[in-house]
């Protein structure tokens, strides 16, 4: 549903070209849907992240640190682009 509302809609796609790079990791119940590379991906990344329902989205800034994690929103693609903009444009917390 998310991917449907929020992912493939054009505001969204428009919205956040220029500001970020997506990687879609998808973990369909239907694990015959996979690529065997995506089969034996998905768990260590699931772990390493810390994933614990789906959709997750990760947001990472150019150094390649986790800033943000989130699922789905209310409100469509363009209050989804807000939300992610928000997060990008917060102060960051020193290390």
């Amino acid at each position: 549903m998310f991917t449907i509302h929020v992912l493939s809609k054009e505001e969204f796609i428009s919205g956040v070209t220029n500001d970020y790079v997506l990687a879609f990791i998808d973990s369909p119940r239907d694990k015959s849907v996979l690529s065997e590379h995506a089969k034996s991906a998905n768990p260590a990344l699931v772990k390493k992240y810390k994933i614990r329902g789906f959709p997750t989205a990760l947001i990472f800034n150019g150094d390649g640190r986790e800033v943000g994690k989130t699922g789905y929103r209310k409100g469509g693609p363009v209050e989804y682009v807000k939300y992610l903009k928000s997060i990008k444009e917060a102060p960051k917390a020193e290390k």
